[in-house]
């Protein structure tokens, strides 16, 4: 049971084992914000399994009802926005309803084809969007595929903070790389021609010795 702001999101399984209904107790309005905030929590789940696609996640809408959640799994697999539609039992429940996406729906054909596309055949009739890819290949480009076929379109720019070396690396045209290392208090990470020990077995220390006399920050 998850607990929002304003009420108690509760869900129950209504047919397939993954297909689920959630429904919302106590709510007058649920936000865009608070649906983003579900497609940010299911995208986590492909954590450490995307690279080098971002994560995603799909929440698909209908009258104030979450019809399904989606995320992209593993890369070269279904992306979110797919994910959350195979949670149907048809594809024209998706008809007249609003998905919340993380990231802006792809136009282009990888592994997998466009997803900007699929949202169209499907008859959505909003979408909102949590953060323009900053991939060049996409960057605008689903968003005007979806605005050209009229489904409406909103612009969150909230979800910036879900895959930062992957927003990094568009934005700098060069990777994120994290250093962690340990040092004295004035800087140091090793005295003058001494070897640091860190390791009791003598073969080990040494060759670690070696390696910390060609490197130094």
């Amino acid at each position: 049971m998850l607990t929002l702001s304003d009420g108690i999101l509760f869900s129950f399984q209504i047919s397939a084992p993954h297909n689920y209904l959630w429904g919302f107790c106590g709510v007058s309005e649920i936000t865009d914000s608070e649906y983003m905030a579900l497609a940010v929590q299911a995208a986590q789940k492909g954590n450490g399994h995307t690279w080098t696609n971002p994560m995603v996640g799909a929440v698909i809408v209908k009258q104030q009802h979450v019809l399904a959640v989606g995320y992209h799994h593993r890369f070269g697999e279904a992306h979110a926005e797919i994910d959350a539609l195979n949670q149907l039992a048809s594809s024209a429940d998706a008809r007249g309803a609003t998905m919340y996406v993380t990231l802006e729906p792809c136009s282009h054909f990888g592994k997998t084809p466009p997803c900007a596309k699929r949202l169209v055949s499907v008859g959505l009739r909003r979408v909102v969007i949590g953060q323009i890819d900053p991939n060049p290949l996409v960057a605008g480009k689903g968003i005007a595929i979806l605005r050209t076929a009229g489904i409406a379109v909103e612009i969150l720019a909230t979800t910036q903070g879900l895959n930062p070396a992957y927003n990094f690396f568009y934005q700098h045209q060069r990777p994120q790389v994290t250093l962690k290392y340990a040092m004295s208090l004035d800087g140091k990470i090793n005295a003058a021609q001494k070897h640091a020990v860190i390791s009791p077995d003598q073969r080990l220390t040494e060759i670690a010795s070696n390696c910390g006399q060609r490197i130094r920050l």
